[in-house]
């Protein structure tokens, strides 16, 4: 079944509030700095175009230290003179919070003046807005014509929300807008294509497309393309069989937390097969993959018993490093996604 698509604005909205003093993305090259020196020169003659690269910049900490305050500051001077991107991304400052206390009324008022001057991004999440009540009232249908009216402009993220509307009820369509956005380099929906090439479902069934498009989104990171594209190299459809890149590929898997790669990682380090045998790895693995997988609570009640005592506190010790490398991944990528909202 393909993946439905997430809304990443309103994931930080719910989620990511508190995260942004977690990473500080700030630049340390010279060529950085720079290229802030350039763009604030710019800014600082009144230049609106420069004046929303210097929001991003202060909101990225490319070239200075981040400083989202200073980021509202920039965008709200490129916005107040009519700049469409830059309304947006004011916008998009007051629905997360960033840089400002969080305002959905206020969000929604500079997505409109955006889409006045007809800015696609900010069509897409007013759409989003309507369909979650959020600052504005729910309202199902104005969401559809919205997100249809920024898929049309060109936009991915609209296109594969689009794309994924249609799957109960078209999936002629479906596939028509998920290619769309697939070829603009989504994540989501290149694993939805590579989805459709593996079932046959709105194209015909072709294996060697389907591992293709779950290639490019693995290399995204999404964690149901890299498990999908691992079990075509373990079944060995639509590509050869490659044991090696199996456990590469849930390996990386295991990193974002995807219990299903935690399992195998569990299950391989455990009995040795694939790799070194190492019981307190493969019990630390286990130990992750247990809170939500019963065959690894299973595996991990035998691979205890055989344990001496010394072995099952080093694996205890094992398993909450890995829990924290995970969190700061998932951080790490979360941050990372909530800035991808500005452009």
């Amino acid at each position: 079944m393909p993946t439905r698509r997430p809304c990443w604005l309103l994931s930080c909205i719910l989620v990511l509030g508190s995260l942004s003093t977690l990473v500080v993305y700030a630049g340390t090259t010279t060529e950085e700095r720079q290229k802030f020196a350039a763009i604030q020169s710019k800014a600082q003659q009144g230049l609106p175009e420069a004046q929303c690269d210097l929001g991003i910049c202060f909101l990225k900490g490319v070239g200075v230290e981040r400083n989202p305050v200073q980021a509202v500051f920039w965008f709200r001077k490129a916005a107040d003179k009519g700049l469409p991107r830059a309304q947006f991304d004011l916008g998009a400052c007051f629905a997360i919070g960033e840089g400002v206390a969080s305002d959905p009324v206020q969000a929604v008022s500079w997505y409109r003046k955006a889409i006045a001057g007809g800015d696609s991004h900010a069509q897409y999440y007013l759409g989003i807005c309507h369909r979650n009540g959020f600052g504005v009232v729910k309202d199902s249908g104005q969401a559809s014509a919205l997100i249809r009216g920024a898929a049309e402009k060109g936009l991915a993220d609209a296109q594969s929300m689009l794309g994924t509307d249609l799957l109960d009820h078209d999936i002629a369509q479906s596939v028509v807008w998920i290619r769309k956005a697939a070829e603009q380099g989504e994540p989501v929906s290149q694993y939805n294509l590579g989805k459709f090439y593996a079932d046959g479902v709105g194209v015909k069934r072709d294996l060697a497309q389907a591992v293709s498009w779950y290639r490019k989104s693995a290399d995204q990171g999404l964690i149901d393309a890299q498990v999908q594209l691992a079990d075509c190299y373990a079944s060995g459809e639509g590509v050869g069989g490659d044991e090696d890149t199996v456990i590469a590929l849930m390996r990386k898997a295991a990193e974002q937390g995807d219990p299903r790669g935690q399992n195998l990682l569990g299950l391989c380090y455990a009995t040795g097969l694939k790799l070194p045998k190492d019981e307190v790895e493969g019990c630390a693995y286990l130990t992750l993959a247990a809170r939500s997988s019963p065959s690894a609570r299973d595996l991990l009640a035998r691979v205890n018993a055989g344990m001496t005592e010394v072995a099952r506190e080093r694996a205890k010790a094992r398993a909450k490093k890995l829990e924290e490398e995970v969190q700061a991944r998932v951080a790490e990528r979360n941050l990372a996604r909530k800035f991808n909202v500005f452009y």
